[in-house]
């Protein structure tokens, strides 16, 4: 396999921990939700972390990027 390649396939993991609950989420490439966390109508961004046991409803979670991303919108980090 190419190194890119293996690169791109390993970058789509997503890793999600014991008891975690995802109801009606996008969830993008690398996202971590961590034990017990519970998600619900969500878009997780690409390399986003739900730290454990954390309650999101109706939001969206990216990383943060820094004020002159030109991003808008609710964003929790």
């Amino acid at each position: 396999m190419h190194c890119c390649a293996a690169t791109a396939a390993a970058a789509a993991v997503h890793r999600l921990g014991a008891g975690v609950k995802v109801i009606n989420c996008v969830l993008m490439d690398g996202v971590v939700v961590a034990d017990g966390s519970h998600i619900q109508n969500c878009v997780v961004c690409s390399g986003a972390v739900v730290q454990e046991r954390a309650t999101l409803k109706d939001c969206q979670v990216r990383i943060f990027v820094g004020r002159n991303s030109g991003c808008s919108g609710p964003v929790l980090v």
